[in-house]
């Protein structure tokens, strides 16, 4: 009876602890033997338990069945150690419940690498052993009496320990075990979060607007669905599984819209369910603009990466977090006597979509203004020049910062690209403030991941693990001089305003070669202004009709390093003396002595940007590829279908067919066409004669190097400074005239005709 009672007692504890139905005494288990004893007390444990009885299952009942621990202890180890011995029936029952009460899976498999972990020890002289309740025990006592688990699990998980697993995770399920409907829901969740998510500068995280709930995106989704709509459990689960990156945080760090922040207390202070679903509708008509905004930057971003001859498009944006200041460390590394001062370094991030990615370092010893935007911009053009001429069409994407992009001076130097003839068209781009985070925040992302593993204490090596950050390796450069672009183009931009509000511009050149610039409030408004009810815009200022802008090349910023700030530094460098290498310090000594030198390291002085870009050029259609006679053919076929020729009598119609075909014979005879080595004429917009010799034609374009001269005198070829021929792309029909020049004059009766048409 005492002995049923106790074991009662220690089932019941542990049962109370797990949440488990206790067992109640019975008292005729006294009357009976010690077989039926055991009998009785098994067949009353299942009577007794209920549905939700955690020993439900008969691998639970077994393995924590007090008469199944005692065969087990009986039978031993079959060791020379006799391990079984140290091990008594509680501590096997405590071991037993650790495991066998959690469910199946990924949770049972990693509480038992966590005890195997916990206990396994290496006994000298007696190898591998397992330590139980302050006692070495054996293999098999561990897994076979304590643990109660089979030969082959214990074999299982010494495996997984050996290749490094602290846990065990539960496989994912396979794409096509989604359906039909589950896609379609899974294609909405990664377009809506694209197009509305922020990514964090400095995690893998996506964070989607403050306020927003996941029924309220299931309410969108089956509102564009209602026939292949999931329900919102399977959407939820779609979303777990899917998107584990993705969340909707309660509060944002960084920089919130105003109009979503405004709009989260309002409704939440709304007492009346109309007015509030009034504000609601009015937010995610906000909400949708913005997405609007994003999903046309996608498509120009598109657009760049698939015609690399047409279209350039790159999104420029500052990197401002303390992670990238020198010396850096990794977390535990950094010394706790060291001070807190440290060199500040900025990071402009660039991606050039479809061509490469830019990290450009500054010490902070410029001013953060448009001169920094300007020159981070010149400064990739220059680098993207060299694999090539650039596309006529440049498009830019940066953030509504005033005193960086969004301002008269950088609007100005896009102008006086255009013209200078370095580009055809710009176009400049801005995401609505609080919703700017984009590509370029996946690239700082990387930027971090990679700080919070390597140190980085001299600028040389900051330099190394950025461009370790991930593949293909970023193109990271210093700014070692900054031209001071924002005074060179002041003394001629004219004076504006409102130019805070639109969020695209775009620059081109007219017939009278005036830059001219353009705005709409929204990417996807129709009409560019100003229009004609709108007043005239000037970008430069002009005198007699002709538009002013700057010559030569702008001066140099002075670079500046606060000396209290120094010293603070050299203080704090002094206490991490122990920490750094022989070179690391000698870099921090001659940085400090002199921190202007490192601006001094070439011995020849910078060239200005614009001197290593050459002006736009049309570039010549694409060669003809060696299928064309196929294509030639094709085409042929194909008229030859559509051509229907009259029906009538033989005679006839071979009467009616001559007649066409002397004359165009005829025709063919009396005007052949312009081709490679003649000479071509052709008259400019403001009708002055132009002659240059046909150097090819392709379809409707044809280029050709200029010559310069007079009608009845002399024409020679006309080269630039370099001693390089001048050359034009024309189209074909402005062609006037072609002909051979006689004597290098152009023939009489071709400057009579000419002459004519003047």
């Amino acid at each position: 009876m005492a002995g049923v009672t106790s074991e009662n007692e220690i089932i019941n504890v542990q049962l109370r602890l797990r949440g488990g139905q206790p067992m109640e005494d019975d008292p005729s288990n006294a009357t009976q033997t010690e077989a039926g004893e055991a009998h009785t007390s098994s067949s009353a444990k299942r009577q007794v338990t209920s549905d939700r009885d955690p020993l439900k299952r008969m691998r639970r009942v077994k393995a924590m069945d007090m008469d199944h621990i005692r065969i087990k202890l009986m039978e031993g180890c079959k060791c020379k150690h006799s391990c079984h011995i140290e091990v008594d029936e509680i501590a096997v029952l405590d071991f037993r419940q650790r495991v066998h009460m959690l469910p199946e899976g990924p949770i049972r498999q990693t509480r038992l690498l966590e005890l195997y972990r916990t206990c396994k020890v290496h006994v000298e002289g007696q190898g591998e052993k397992y330590l139980v309740n302050g006692a070495f025990v054996c293999m098999y006592t561990w897994y076979g009496i304590c643990l109660g688990i089979s030969r082959s699990s214990h074999y299982r998980i010494m495996g997984d320990l050996n290749l490094g697993y602290y846990a065990v995770e539960r496989q994912p399920a396979l794409e096509g075990n989604l359906g039909a409907k589950g896609s379609i829901a899974k294609g909405f969740l990664q377009a809506y979060i694209t197009t509305m998510g922020d990514r964090s500068p400095d995690s893998r995280r996506i964070l989607l607007p403050v306020g927003l709930t996941r029924t309220e995106i299931y309410l969108q989704y089956k509102d564009q669905h209602k026939v292949a709509a999931v329900t919102l459990s399977y959407f939820c689960s779609i979303w777990q599984k899917h998107f584990k990156q993705v969340s909707i945080p309660k509060a944002c760090r960084m920089k919130q819209c105003d109009v979503c922040m405004l709009a989260k207390q309002t409704i939440a202070s709304e007492v009346s369910h109309t007015a509030r679903q009034s504000l609601i509708s009015k937010w995610k008509r906000h909400l949708q603009r913005q997405q609007n905004e994003r999903e046309t930057y996608y498509e120009r971003r598109a657009r760049a990466e698939s015609r690399r001859r047409d279209y350039l498009s790159l999104i420029l944006d500052g990197m401002d977090q303390s992670k990238s200041n020198l010396p850096h460390f990794k977390g535990w590394t950094e010394p706790k006597s060291a001070g807190n001062a440290r060199l500040d370094t900025h990071i402009t991030g660039a991606i050039v979509h479809g061509r490469n990615t830019y990290a450009l370092l500054d010490l902070s010893q410029y001013p953060h203004d448009s001169n920094l935007a300007m020159n981070s911009l010149l400064h990739i053009m220059v680098c993207e020049a060299e694999n090539g001429q650039l596309p006529p069409i440049l498009n830019i994407q940066v953030d509504n910062c005033g005193r960086e992009n969004k301002n008269r001076f950088f609007l100005g130097l896009m102008g006086y690209l255009v013209k200078k003839n370095f580009f055809e068209e710009i176009t400049v781009n801005f995401l609505m403030v609080g919703h700017t985070h984009e590509d370029d925040d996946a690239v700082f992302s990387q930027f971090s991941h990679r700080l919070d593993r390597k140190d980085a204490k001299t600028l040389d090596e900051l330099e190394t693990v950025l461009k370790d950050s991930f593949h293909p390796a970023p193109k990271v450069d210093n700014f070692l001089v900054m031209w001071d672009i924002k005074n060179w183009l002041k003394p001629y931009l004219a004076p504006i305003e409102g130019h805070s509000k639109p969020h695209m511009y775009r620059f081109t050149k007219d017939r009278s070669e005036r830059a001219n610039m353009q705005y709409k409030m929204w990417s996807t408004d129709t009409v560019w202004r100003p229009s004609a009810t709108d007043p005239d815009l000037q970008l430069f200022k002009e005198v007699d009709g002709e538009q002013q802008i700057p010559t030569g090349q702008p001066a140099f910023v002075e670079p500046h390093f606060e000396e209290e700030d120094l010293k603070k530094l050299k203080s704090s460098i002094e206490k991490m003396r122990d920490h750094l290498n022989y070179q690391q310090w000698q870099w921090w000594q001659t940085f400090l002595d002199n921190p202007k030198a490192i601006h001094h390291t070439s011995t020849t002085p910078p060239s200005w940007f614009l001197d290593n870009l050459r002006p736009f050029q049309p570039l010549p259609p694409v060669p003809l590829t060696s299928d064309e006679g196929q294509r030639t053919a094709l085409q042929r076929l194909l008229n030859k279908e559509l051509n229907c020729p009259p029906v009538s009598n033989k005679g006839k119609k071979r009467q009616q067919s001559q007649q066409p075909c002397v004359a165009q014979k005829k025709r063919r005879g009396g005007n052949s066409k312009p081709k490679k080595n003649d000479m071509a004429a052709f008259f400019d917009d403001k009708k002055r004669v132009k002659v240059g010799k046909i150097e090819w034609i392709i379809e409707e374009k044809a280029k050709l190097l200029m010559y310069r001269g007079a009608l009845g005198k002399k024409y020679v070829p006309y080269k630039n400074s370099a001693g390089n021929p001048m050359c034009m792309y024309i189209n074909k029909d402005s062609i006037v005239a072609h002909f051979k020049l006689t004597g290098d004059k152009i023939p009489p009766n071709i400057v009579e005709k000419l002459q004519e048409k003047m």
